[in-house]
């Protein structure tokens, strides 16, 4: 609830306001929604992150929570980008991994028994 006299904002109960003394109207306290409890967190952030891949949870439960919940919502697709983030990473050491060990030769054996040459693959 905010003050109609200076705009501070004034804890659920308070009779008067803190900043200029406004006393606060009986309409004012009985128009007043209780807060939502939203803590956000690291326990949304950690499960925006496992289940980044698959997308749409974590995206249906920011916008289902963007207005209701923001800091919960902004947990949840903060976790969700670093999920997204980390699997590009892994996926670009794993190509350079594999072209590092194709281009030295790591895994001729492997090739060569299943019948196919590397420079067979490569043309």
């Amino acid at each position: 609830m905010f003050c109609k006299q200076c705009g501070a904002n004034i804890p659920h109960g308070a009779v008067v306001c803190a900043r200029c003394s406004t006393r606060v109207d009986s309409s004012q306290l009985a128009n007043s929604k209780k807060t939502v409890d939203d803590k956000g967190g690291c326990l949304w952030m950690i499960l925006g992150f496992i289940f980044s891949s698959s997308v749409f949870i974590p995206l249906l439960m920011f916008f289902v929570w963007k207005n209701e919940r923001p800091l919960r919502a902004k947990s949840v697709l903060i976790g969700f980008l670093l999920g997204i983030i980390a699997v590009l990473v892994l996926l670009i050491i794993l190509g350079i991994i594999l072209g590092i060990g194709f281009s030295l030769g790591w895994f001729d054996d492997a090739v060569s028994a299943v019948g196919l040459s590397v420079r067979r693959l490569i043309r």
